[in-house]
């Protein structure tokens, strides 16, 4: 079966309506061709003390011609001070391929 290259970005947020805010954005620039937003229950690290925080993740797809200017995107406009932008690469079935690449035509 053919298949086609896709990145996905993950991006957790502070809250639902930041990680909507951002996935309405970056589809009308046409930087990402579909998003998902996903509750999650964090744990970390900050300035030596231990959080617990409901986030956010916004998981975005996108052409890999379009990834790095969405990175830089997101992390220009996210509220964290050091926001995660993580990419991973993934195989997609072909119809979706080219379902993305149209979506991210001007």
């Amino acid at each position: 079966m053919p298949k086609a290259s896709v990145i996905l970005l993950y991006a957790p947020c502070p809250s639902r309506a930041v990680a909507l805010t951002l996935a309405r954005q970056l589809l009308s620039q046409r930087l990402i061709g579909c998003a998902n937003v996903i509750a999650s229950d964090s744990r970390y690290v900050w300035k030596g003390k231990r959080v617990s925080q409901r986030e956010f993740i916004l998981l975005a797809k996108t052409t890999p011609a379009k990834a790095a200017a969405a990175r830089r995107w997101i992390t220009r406009h996210h509220p964290y001070q050091v926001p995660l932008v993580g990419q991973f690469s993934i195989q997609a079935n072909a119809a979706y391929g080219q379902w993305l690449r149209q979506a991210l035509l001007p």
